[in-house]
């Protein structure tokens, strides 16, 4: 995934393609594994943490995006919401992530909800 800006959306978009997006590198570890390739470190789901690929990655591009404000101040506020961001990403853990891939699931999809509770009496 080539976007970067992620980091800089509010923190509930984020978060789902934080999920999305290590879903897609775990896959490719996945498949170099079942083929009998060296996993590649970041893509590995064994060793890695969802929460903290997506600390590491804010701590990488952070600077840049500091950067980039001082030069054209009218993305400090995105910025500033990075850092928040940041800090949000502290409190959460991968169970925690992967709990909330399943409330916006309930969310996104109301009607799952109403066909269970119709299912039981």
């Amino acid at each position: 995934c080539a976007d970067i800006s992620n980091v800089l959306k509010p923190f509930p978009i984020a978060r789902r393609w934080a999920l999305r997006v290590t879903d897609e590198v775990f896959h490719q570890g996945d498949v170099e594994r079942t083929l009998g390739m060296p996993v590649t470190p970041t893509c590995d789901r064994r060793t890695q943490s969802r929460v903290d690929i997506q600390r590491g990655f804010i701590k990488a591009v952070g600077p840049f995006f500091d950067s980039i404000a001082t030069l054209y101040p009218g993305l400090r506020p995105d910025v500033d919401r990075m850092h928040r961001t940041s800090k949000k990403w502290e409190s959460y853990s991968d169970a925690k992530l992967e709990e909330s891939r399943l409330q916006d699931f309930d969310q996104l999809h109301p009607m799952t909800q109403k066909r269970e509770q119709d299912s039981f009496p």
